[in-house]
């Protein structure tokens, strides 16, 4: 049976080598664009995950879906 983790997610990371290598990294540009995604949508407040993709993909045309689909469930009006 697995013994039951406690602490912040970075202190969990740097216990486990297996989650630390399965964990997701960032860079810098993705992170920043990611923010200004979330924040353009804070701005236009679409209604649906729909209308919020079709801004992100005007405004952004050049971010991957993947990321534009991460921004948008990052707003709690929107959980994918």
């Amino acid at each position: 049976m697995p013994r039951s983790r406690s602490g912040t997610a970075y202190e969990i990371l740097q216990d486990d080598p297996a989650a630390k290598a399965a964990a997701p990294v960032l860079s810098a540009d993705v992170a920043d664009r990611l923010e200004a995604m979330r924040r353009h949508l804070t701005a236009a407040r679409p209604t649906s995950g729909n209308e919020a993709l079709r801004l992100l993909r005007t405004a952004f045309p050049f971010a991957p879906l993947a990321e534009r689909v991460r921004a948008a469930d990052g707003i709690d009006r929107f959980r994918f």
